[in-house]
């Protein structure tokens, strides 16, 4: 089955453009948030939405205090008594 859109090329390429821009900055912004200086601009440009997703995974270093690692384990030294 074929099915004639009438649309030119161009408005599929611009319409692809402004998308990959969309996931750009979305991504950037996530990682930005995330306390992450790095740009990752380029790769929510070029993978999309699945940049995105190793964006949200990332490990949050936005609540940490400068130099210190975030604490996967807690670490205080308090024992229950029974």
């Amino acid at each position: 089955m074929y099915i004639n859109l009438d649309i030119p090329i161009w408005c599929f390429v611009i319409i692809l453009i402004v998308l990959r821009i969309f996931w750009g900055y979305v991504t950037r912004t996530m990682i930005h948030n995330k306390g992450y200086y790095e740009e990752w601009f380029w790769w929510g440009f070029i993978f999309g939405w699945m940049a995105f997703v190793v964006a949200i995974t990332r490990i949050d270093h936005s609540r940490t205090s400068a130099g210190e690692s975030p604490n996967i384990i807690n670490s205080d030294k308090t024992t229950d008594k029974l």
